[in-house]
């Protein structure tokens, strides 16, 4: 009896799950949400390939096909380079500055990561600073129009 009424809940848990996961495609791969988790799937393929071989017929197009690379490449930077915990705090605070406030709204999660890593990084004192001298610095930062057109403004790392 045990093991049937395990089986039942197997089947329920399995439509459960049937009902909480989405996938829709887009242009450039698909996302795939569950448990409101999203997961977003970008479709490339190596620089080399992108010059002789792209169909616009049968592939992604080269513009989809460059931006999904450009993510793959600020990934790895943003890998490698935000070794600070302070960043990664950051990071998670604009980030839900970005989800409650207007203003943020319009910031891409790569210049978050920028304006993060550049907040905690590039102090004249050479010491590491904690997560809230990196806060402050980071809205010192963006009062003083770091983001403005004109502005000496964040470089791509990447580019």
């Amino acid at each position: 009896q045990d093991h049937e009424h395990y089986e039942g809940e197997d089947e329920c848990s399995a439509a459960r799950i049937r009902q909480e996961a989405t996938c829709k495609s887009h242009e450039s791969g698909f996302t795939y949400v569950y448990n409101g988790i999203t997961l977003n799937v970008l479709i490339t393929t190596l620089p080399n390939n992108t010059k002789e071989t792209i169909d616009p017929e049968k592939h992604v197009k080269l513009e989809d096909l460059k931006n999904s690379m450009a993510a793959i490449r600020h990934a790895r930077w943003f890998e490698e380079n935000a070794y600070q915990s302070s960043i990664r705090v950051l990071v998670r605070l604009l980030k839900d500055f970005k989800r409650r406030i207007p203003f943020f709204r319009i910031i891409n999660p790569w210049t978050i990561d920028l304006l993060a890593h550049h907040s905690a990084v590039a102090n004249t004192s050479g010491n590491q600073l904690t997560v809230p001298q990196v806060f402050r610095r980071c809205l010192q930062l963006l009062s003083a129009g770091i983001l403005l057109p004109g502005s000496a403004s964040i470089c791509d790392p990447c580019e």
